[in-house]
């Protein structure tokens, strides 16, 4: 079960990027501004770490590890309404 629970979250990191890309692509108004609010929580997470990477440090990708999935959990709210109100997800 926790390796299941770990590969899940893992993954969370590149999907998040691919979900934020397509929806700050394909959404225009506010759905974009309400899309866009988890780069608030992951740009600094990601300069954290790639400044830990330039450091040498060994838990340099923690930071947008534990990130991901709350942004994700964001994008994924914002897409739910979304896709309740126009019937559009992305």
């Amino acid at each position: 079960m926790e390796t299941l629970v770990g590969l899940t979250v893992m993954l969370m990191v590149p999907g998040y990027f691919v979900l934020q890309a397509k929806m700050l692509a394909r959404y225009r108004g506010g759905w974009r501004l309400a899309a866009a609010l988890p780069l608030g929580l992951m740009l600094p997470a990601v300069a954290v770490s790639l400044f830990g990477f330039a450091a040498g440090s060994n838990l340099w990708p923690l930071f947008a590890i534990l990130a991901a999935p709350v942004c994700c959990f964001v994008l994924f709210v914002v897409g739910s309404v979304r896709w309740f109100r126009e019937g559009d997800f992305v």
